[in-house]
């Protein structure tokens, strides 16, 4: 009687395909699977599937979304800030400018109060 022959498991086969076990146990299933009319195939499909991937590695370009998304948001704060700067000194303007004439007016009136009548009265019939 031949003895029977003990196959790896398609999890082996890919671990093996894909360089994540050690030399000597790679070798040893590695060197079955290309004997083996069974596991070869299986073998073979693992390692074109590595190949593409690295393949596909190698042609991707080198790109962080995250990294992109980030300074995307950072431009984008940066922008929303250089915005709102001439907006707020236009306000400060508008509050002093306001503060101004109403101060201006306050003291307006306190002169005329302090001014005789007579030269009240001349003045405001030239207007």
């Amino acid at each position: 009687m031949s003895p029977e022959v003990v196959h790896p498991s398609a999890e082996q086969l890919e671990a093996a395909a894909f360089g994540w076990l050690d030399a000597a146990e790679a070798e040893t299933i590695l060197a079955h699977a290309r004997a083996c009319p069974v596991c070869g195939p299986g073998l073979a499909s693992d390692q074109e599937v590595r190949r593409r991937l690295g393949t596909l590695r190698r042609l991707s370009p080198r790109f962080n979304a995250a990294d992109a998304v980030l300074r995307h948001l950072d431009h984008d704060r940066q922008r929303a800030r250089q915005l709102r700067l001439p907006a707020a000194r236009l306000a400060l303007l508008a509050v002093l400018l306001t503060v101004g004439l109403v101060s201006g007016w306050v003291v307006a009136g306190r002169r005329n109060r302090s001014r005789p009548l007579r030269a009240r009265a001349s003045r405001q019939s030239l207007w």
